[in-house]
């Protein structure tokens, strides 16, 4: 099993024929003050299964993990392919809204994990910095 990719976007959807369509997609988060609460954000991510991995449940974990590699959130996902009659390897699009409760107390680079029998798959990172840290295009 593979996560091809994972992103982090504001609205995650998938068309009839499988198709994904992110919207809002970002790598870095600007916040008022610290300690802070994240907003909601969609995790989207496409996994292939191999013909082996077909026909039963798996269970992903999305840890949120800090700088100092601190599991500051996670939550478990279930999935599950569908047998496919040409013994390809299957394709899941997963959308799940994640806004973790713990607080993140300082601005720095965040991950996402996408672990899978205690191997991480995949990872993105989130950049979480303090807002007056915004650059204005104006004065440049």
């Amino acid at each position: 099993m593979r996560v091809n990719y994972i992103v982090l976007c504001e609205t995650a959807a998938q068309l009839r024929n499988g198709s994904p369509v992110l919207f809002g997609i970002f790598r870095e988060l600007p916040l008022d003050e610290f300690p802070a609460t994240l907003p909601p954000m969609m995790i989207a991510m496409e996994i292939e299964a191999d013909p082996d991995d077909v026909g039963r449940q798996h269970e992903l974990d999305v840890l949120f993990v800090n700088q100092d590699n601190r599991v500051v959130a996670g939550r478990r996902i279930v999935i599950e392919f569908a047998s496919r009659p040409d013994h390809n390897p299957n394709y899941c699009f997963v959308m799940d809204r994640f806004q973790p409760q713990n607080q993140v107390d300082e601005p720095g680079v965040y991950r996402f994990d996408v672990i899978y029998e205690e191997e991480r798959l995949n990872f993105v990172r989130l950049t979480i910095r303090h807002s007056d840290n915004l650059i204005d295009e104006t004065d440049s």
